[in-house]
């Protein structure tokens, strides 16, 4: 390299150190406030939102056991030993009703593009 030269190299690397800071400038440089209120007032409003649902939950639940409260119990089924064991409690369930069978599906649609034995050749 000739004396009043600069290398190449170093110089490739002060321009790009240059960029760096350039850009590391105009980031720090953005306002960034609109965003931070647009964030806290939608935080805001999901909490909102989200109080909301939980405040008509309790009020459903609420209403639904009011509404139940008054209803009588159900009467306490058999001991299982005992069910099992009577030959009219095995007479008197319903019977289950019969399996649906679903339709078959159609067999595949034969071809005449390739004659038997010769597919997948590769040729």
């Amino acid at each position: 390299m000739a004396k009043g030269e600069k290398d190449p190299v170093e110089e490739l690397k002060k321009g790009v150190d240059f960029l760096f800071k350039a850009a590391k400038h105009a980031v720090e440089e953005l306002p960034t406030e609109p965003i931070e209120s647009l964030v806290k007032t939608s935080v805001k409003e999901v909490g909102r939102a989200m109080n909301n649902v939980k405040d008509t939950v309790l009020h459903e639940v609420a209403e639904w056991q009011e509404r139940h409260k008054s209803e009588p119990a159900p009467p306490p089924e058999a001991p299982a030993a005992a069910a099992s064991t009577s030959s009219d409690a095995v007479a008197a369930q319903p019977a289950a009703p019969p399996p649906v069978a679903s339709p078959a599906a159609p067999p595949p649609a034969a071809t005449t593009d390739t004659p038997a034995g010769d597919e997948g050749s590769g040729i």
